[in-house]
């Protein structure tokens, strides 16, 4: 008997295909009712993210709201009704105890439900697992945060999407997140996003 421990990375990695190929396309529903976004429209997004950010719970006595950050995200409408996404904001905290930035780089992967409120206006909400890498600092060169581990965290999301035409998005998203390997990385991020779609 031996015990193996798998890198977060890759822990990440495998969560995340395996969440994505449990919502294959081929068993997704692709006809259009009026309960989903129209067809006619573009299936893939490109958003452009700028986030709050503030810890909760046991992060509260270690960190404190710092700057708001920019982040990229790539959408994938599934047909009716599911969307999948990742990608990466980053999150800027300063750290209570050493008095200077704490910023966790996030990689996320996203699954959402649409809930049509009135077109063009939807509801999504859903589950999100994140890859949190803490650093000093974000430009090059980084420097890894020694106070802090990094984590696979989870959490969960809803956002409001406007279609402002046949190619252009407005989201927000509220998202609920924390690390899995300790109970020190508690957070909740407000992010406002501008999507570009594509065909």
């Amino acid at each position: 008997m031996f015990a193996m421990t798998l890198h977060p990375m890759f822990s990440f990695i495998m969560i995340s295909a395996i969440g994505f190929l449990s919502f294959h396309p081929a068993r997704a529903y692709s006809q259009y009712d009026e309960s989903t976004i129209p067809e006619s429209y573009p299936k893939d997004y490109i958003f452009a993210l700028y986030s709050h950010n503030e810890p909760t719970g046991p992060s509260q006595s270690e960190l404190n709201t710092h700057i708001n950050s920019f982040g990229i995200s790539y959408q994938h409408r599934l047909g009716h009704p599911w969307v999948v996404s990742v990608g990466y904001r980053n999150q800027s905290f300063i750290n209570r105890k050493e008095n200077r930035p704490t910023s966790l780089m996030s990689v996320f992967n996203t699954t959402q439900r649409v809930f049509r409120l009135y077109h063009p206006l939807y509801f999504l909400a859903g589950t999100e697992i994140l890859y949190l890498i803490p650093v000093q600092k974000i430009n090059p060169p980084i420097t890894k945060d020694a106070d802090f581990s990094t984590e696979i965290g989870i959490g969960v999301q809803a956002s409001v999407w406007y279609l402002v035409s046949q190619n252009s998005a407005i989201s927000l998203d509220l998202q609920r997140w924390k690390g899995t390997k300790t109970d020190r990385l508690h957070g909740i991020s407000i992010t406002l996003g501008i999507g570009w779609g594509f065909r």
